[in-house]
């Protein structure tokens, strides 16, 4: 019996599968949206101290780094297995699964017995700067503890994640995501009625349960249901699997890194290059424009599993009239830009009101040029990263990483505003536009027509 349902010989119905999955993503994100509004407040009336509220915010986005040590496996995972489904192999399946979740537990363990061992030498409140009379050593020790192993933890469990892309389930992570901001909210709500407060150790353990339980009881549902022939277990670990995940999945994990230094580090740019008073200013246009970038975005996210499948069954006439589809789509999302830019004064008056500042129309517009590169950059390695163009891909991304720091630099010296910042995200950026968007064509166009030409051979 065949793992995918999905038939990726009917074109229609494979958009069909796409679309479902686009707009699956999309409305649960959008309740996420709605619902991470409410954690803002909910955290602020838990901790009575901002300093350990900063403390809090601090810990989860350092150590979330952590999860970046899966070395791509998770990312590595997801191709092979989408693979091995849709030739129907059975035995590279359970190989693939039970060596990816193997291989991280070692990781995992691995990294929290450095930690342990570090952790005796280690004074948490000289890290984060915190005095320990606003909160003691022993409860941020603890609280650091529980944090890291729920990380770790979360490391091999999100491997399931991987596997329900591979399966197009892509909404299901999403839904996960939102079962854990839903747990947290109601889990601190209640500790405030019971005028529990300030107790981060209490808070660390909330947290360590709301983030790994949605992913157990997905991990149970999944391999006592669809997979329930393939759980994993040390029997099918084979360790030339192993490597081949880890060596495929480095290459994306490279280009994540590459992709980040491009585009999350304009704030510590600004910071350094401009001044951290025009942080402000530029996070009013990123929230605007970016917002409506990442949900274009977020909207690729069930595309890379089927353009694998599709690569799988030779059907790449399918995946070349996606890509013109997407290319028109983003072209109606800068017409959408623009108006934003024209009116970007109004929309920030109706969201600020009293807060609002000038726009400038001159920055609005290179915001509205840079978000649509990076739609098209999303749209790029959507696709290559499903039919595995990875070589001139991490070549682009890489120049441009390495372009984007001096380029900032220098222009910072001919004009003293964070929209310098932008301009050389988009100068990095651009030559990785064009060049893969000729790549990807000519591959496409290759082989469609060697597939024509071998039908007509037969």
């Amino acid at each position: 019996m065949k793992l995918h349902k999905i038939k990726l010989k009917n074109m229609s119905h494979n958009t069909k599968v796409v679309f479902a999955g686009v707009l699956g993503s999309l409305a649960i994100k959008g309740i996420s949206f709605v619902v991470s509004l409410f954690t803002m407040p909910s955290y602020m009336n838990y901790f009575n101290s901002d300093k350990v509220l900063g403390l809090w915010f601090t810990l989860l986005s350092v150590l979330m780094w952590i999860l970046n040590f899966d070395l791509g496996i998770s990312s590595g995972l997801r191709n092979r297995l989408v693979e091995h489904i849709v030739t129907d192999d059975k035995e590279a399946i359970r190989k693939a699964i039970s060596s990816s979740y193997v291989y991280l537990i070692k990781i995992s363990s691995l990294v929290l017995i450095g930690f342990l061992i570090s952790n005796l030498l280690v004074d948490w409140n000289r890290i984060f700067s915190i005095s320990s009379d606003v909160i003691s050593s022993i409860d941020l020790t603890t609280a650091v503890c529980i944090v890291i192993f729920s990380i770790l933890l979360q490391l091999v469990l999100r491997i399931i994640t991987s596997i329900l892309y591979a399966l197009q389930l892509s909404y299901i992570p999403h839904l996960l995501t939102l079962g854990t901001n839903f747990i947290l909210i109601i889990a601190v709500n209640i500790l405030i009625k019971m005028e529990i407060r300030d107790n981060i150790v209490l808070l660390a353990v909330i947290y360590l349960c709301s983030v790994n339980i949605p992913l157990i009881i997905a991990s149970i549902i999944i391999f006592k249901g669809k997979l329930k022939n393939y759980s994993p277990t040390i029997k099918y670990y084979d360790k030339k699997v192993a490597k081949d995940i880890l060596v495929f999945g480095l290459a994306f994990l490279w280009l994540s890194l590459m992709s980040m230094l491009i585009q999350s580090t304009n704030e510590f740019l600004i910071t350094k290059l401009i001044g951290s008073e025009e942080v402000v200013t530029y996070s009013v246009y990123q929230k605007i424009f970016m917002t409506a970038s990442s949900l274009f975005i977020l909207a690729l996210t069930p595309v890379w599993s089927a353009v694998t499948k599709a690569k799988e069954e030779n059907n790449y006439a399918w995946i070349y009239k996606l890509y013109k589809l997407l290319i028109i789509a983003s072209v109606s999302a800068m017409g959408l830009l623009l108006l934003v830019s024209i009116k970007f004064q109004f929309i920030i008056d109706i969201w600020l009101q009293d807060n609002s500042i000038p726009v400038n129309i001159e920055y609005a517009l290179i915001f509205s040029l840079f978000s649509f590169i990076f739609i098209l950059t999303g749209i790029l390695t959507t696709l290559s990263n499903g039919m595995s163009l990875l070589k001139s891909e991490t070549i682009l991304l890489t120049i441009g990483a390495i372009m984007n720091f001096p380029l900032a630099i220098y222009f910072s010296t001919l004009y003293n505003s964070f929209i310098v910042i932008i301009i050389a995200n988009i100068c990095s950026l651009t030559p990785f536009v064009l060049v893969q968007t000729f790549v990807v064509r000519k591959f496409l166009r290759n082989k469609i027509l060697s597939y024509k030409d071998n039908k007509k051979s037969n």
